[in-house]
């Protein structure tokens, strides 16, 4: 059999074909389709785009794919269902259909026993529960708007008050102002908040690289934007485990993003706050992309649990994709 995995974030959408033994058969890569983004015309078109390229280098047709698994960021909410269904269904697969946030396929991909926490930072934050007994919890998955921060959006959005604040003489001196200023070209720091203003600046989540590489080097400011993001995400999670009760017991949470990959600063700062209030939580790095998990998705909805998954998780796990911010 063949499964389909995807993946929509905010800035890439990736496409897995797998047989059922885990081997990747086709891997492509789209535009962001996040809806709430791009529209629901542009969810489908990121989807088509990242299964085309998928199949190029396999020769499947899409009527043989026995199920697809879809992690879709900006499916938030219910009454999202139908307009999410009809732009999946645009893509003329014939098998069955797994339809979830896109927070949800990393507890397939990086959870022991499939259910935990999932933490997922890419253009923005969200975060995902379940428990041992199938229950759900949840934030809203609307970023800061909701008070929820710990993706590269909310990073900039963080950034841009430290440098004014350094520029009203509230805040400290940061050298992100002229990281800032000379990678937006502007005149100087006024002119790039003015800019920011009146629309000719634009500190988007692709400049999260810069804070980043910033706080490693050691400025100040830098790194109180990322720890206090950090911080922000993993209180987003003890809430969750509160919703399901887990914060007096062991259970998993997973990592997801490259963020965490590349920010020794975020990541432990992440779990000191995690452990502060969920001291037996097993804080575990997901260095499988989400795309693994969408499709162990695909294979559970055919061959619901057993060894035959695990396997596939295994060998799924060894797969590495080009990295992206979200």
């Amino acid at each position: 059999m063949i499964f389909l995995g995807v993946d929509v974030g905010g800035s890439k959408t990736h496409a897995l074909l797998s047989d059922e033994n885990g081997q990747v058969l086709g891997f492509g890569i789209g535009p962001g389709g996040n809806p709430e983004m791009v529209g629901y015309d542009g969810l489908s078109l990121a989807m088509q785009t990242a299964i085309k390229l998928a199949r190029k280098g396999s020769g499947i047709r899409l009527n043989r794919i026995a199920a697809a698994g879809f992690g879709i960021a900006g499916y938030d909410w219910p009454s999202q269902y139908a307009d999410t269904l009809q732009a999946v269904q645009s893509l003329g697969l014939s098998g069955k259909l797994v339809i979830e946030n896109d927070a949800v396929p990393p507890l397939w991909a990086g959870t022991t026993h499939g259910w935990g926490i999932s933490a997922c930072v890419g253009t923005g934050n969200n975060v995902r529960g379940v428990d041992a007994q199938g229950r759900i919890g949840r934030i809203t998955g609307n970023s800061s708007a909701f008070g929820e921060y710990g993706g590269a959006s909310e990073i900039m959005d963080v950034a841009l008050q430290r440098i004014a604040w350094m520029w009203s003489g509230r805040g400290k001196r940061t050298v992100l102002a002229h990281i800032l200023v000379e990678d937006c070209r502007a005149k100087g720091l006024e002119d790039l908040i003015e800019g920011i203003v009146a629309g000719r600046y634009e500190l988007k989540a692709s400049h999260a690289p810069l804070v980043v590489a910033a706080a490693e080097q050691g400025d100040e400011v830098a790194g109180e934007v990322l720890r206090w993001n950090a911080e922000e995400l993993a209180k987003s999670v003890l809430a969750v485990a509160r919703q399901l009760e887990l914060t007096d017991q062991s259970f998993e949470v997973v990592m997801s993003g490259v963020l965490f990959q590349v920010s020794t600063l975020y990541r432990q700062a992440f779990i000191e706050q995690m452990l502060s209030g969920a001291p037996q939580a097993d804080c575990r790095l997901c260095t499988a992309p989400p795309v693994v998990g969408a499709a162990l998705m695909a294979m559970h909805a055919v061959h619901a649990g057993g060894a035959g998954i695990e396997r596939a998780r295994e060998a799924l796990s060894q797969f590495s994709s080009p990295s992206s911010t979200g």
